[in-house]
């Protein structure tokens, strides 16, 4: 089963590209990630989520992971470069509405918005070793197993507790979603649902 899922999220993606601003913090480079995502309800017309390492209904456990790397300026002008490795260094928290459209069906639309989280970044910041965090607020727009998902905002915390912008001038955002449906997933009821999620994002200055 989650052979099948990844397979699924592998081949299910869509593609949007985004525009943003200012060249003094911008970053290049992106990340590709991984999670299980928890919806408590669904279908539900607002409920609040999350992703990690749960283990979808009948299967093991899908770790969580973002690998990749991001290279930029900070707001000090100070270069840096972060790598991303490692199981469990991926999370997400999010609101999402995923309403009925039609009785009997699992709903085939649905939206959520929310902040991603990668911990564990390491590398270099101006010359000097260092660790990172990096979060990343989302909009999410699913239809049926492919998701399009943009970036509204974005920052990078550095184990000296300075912070900069995670300013994005253009990027790619791919995104798929492999639920296990249950009985209780179809309209008009809504129970819980574990779903495969597989994705990237890809930065460009």
């Amino acid at each position: 089963m989650k052979k099948k899922l990844i397979a699924i999220a592998a081949a299910a993606v869509a593609i949007v590209p985004l525009t943003g601003s200012p060249a003094s913090a911008s970053v290049t480079g992106g990340f590709v990630f991984e999670c299980t995502a928890s919806l408590p309800e669904f279908p539900a017309d607002a409920g609040t989520g999350s992703c990690g390492s749960a283990a979808p209904v009948g299967t093991t456990s899908v770790p969580s992971t973002a690998t990749g790397s991001v290279a930029g300026v900070t707001a000090a002008n100070q270069p840096y470069a972060l790598v991303a490795a490692g199981a469990g260094n991926f999370s997400a928290t999010f609101d999402y509405a995923e309403g009925c459209l039609a009785g009997g069906v699992p709903p085939p639309l649905g939206t959520a918005s929310g902040t991603a989280t990668v911990t564990g970044l390491t590398g270099v910041k101006g010359g000097a070793p260092t660790t990172a965090t990096a979060t990343l607020d989302f909009e999410w727009v699913r239809v049926g197993l492919t998701a399009a998902v943009t970036f509204t905002d974005g920052e990078i915390v550095f184990s000296d507790d300075t912070a900069t912008p995670l300013v994005m001038q253009s990027a790619v955002a791919e995104a798929a979603f492999g639920p296990v449906l249950l009985g209780n997933n179809s309209c008009p009821s809504g129970g819980p649902l574990k779903a495969v999620v597989a994705g990237a994002a890809e930065f460009g200055a």
